[in-house]
């Protein structure tokens, strides 16, 4: 008895639709904002104290995001759902052999999906990093007295939470306090 191919599953199961979200809504208005500080950085009349740092970082940033945005829009090509597939077959989707090949093409359009996935989710977390160090140097206080100084204070605190963020899912390692999973809510 010849077993029937499966359609090859990512999970969870709105994984797609996160990685939509981030490259093609979050990434590009984090990229504009990178762009317009860059053009006021670059045609202000008095620089904040590292202006060239922040520079630099939105820069790094703006690019990344960008390199995020192609990424998605590459992944989100071999994202086609079993119930597209299917219906492209018209009647030959009741053929085995056809379906049997839509599903081979299926696995195969899974792993790309999941290459580009994985260098949207990378330039996109880079990107972020790089977004938050040009604010880190934006807000770099003068005087350790002052509201830069909380300000500085609030980035930096976000900034090292972004990390964990980022360190703990690429690890596999997720803080449960700041990533609950599967065990944590129980089931």
């Amino acid at each position: 008895m010849q077993q029937k191919p499966h359609w090859v599953v990512r999970y969870p199961l709105g994984s797609v639709d996160a990685i939509r979200s981030m490259g093609t809504v979050t990434a590009p208005v984090l990229a504009g904002f990178a762009l317009a500080t860059l053009a006021l950085l670059a045609t202000g009349d008095e620089p904040p104290r590292f202006a060239g740092l922040a520079m630099v970082a939105f820069a790094v940033g703006a690019i990344l995001f960008v390199f995020c945005l192609q990424f998605t829009t590459i992944a989100l090509q071999y994202s086609a759902t079993p119930t597209d597939r299917l219906a492209w077959l018209g009647d030959d989707a009741t053929d085995p052999e056809v379906v049997a090949r839509a599903h081979d093409v299926q696995r195969l359009d899974h792993r790309l999906q999941g290459r580009y996935m994985v260098r949207a989710k990378l330039t996109y977390d880079l990107g972020v990093l790089g977004h938050l160090a040009g604010l880190l140097a934006l807000v770099a206080p003068v005087d350790l007295y002052s509201w830069r100084s909380v300000g500085f204070a609030v980035v930096a605190v976000g900034f090292a939470l972004e990390l964990v963020w980022i360190v703990g899912g690429w690890l596999g390692w997720r803080p449960r306090w700041l990533l609950p999973g599967y065990r944590d809510v129980g089931g």
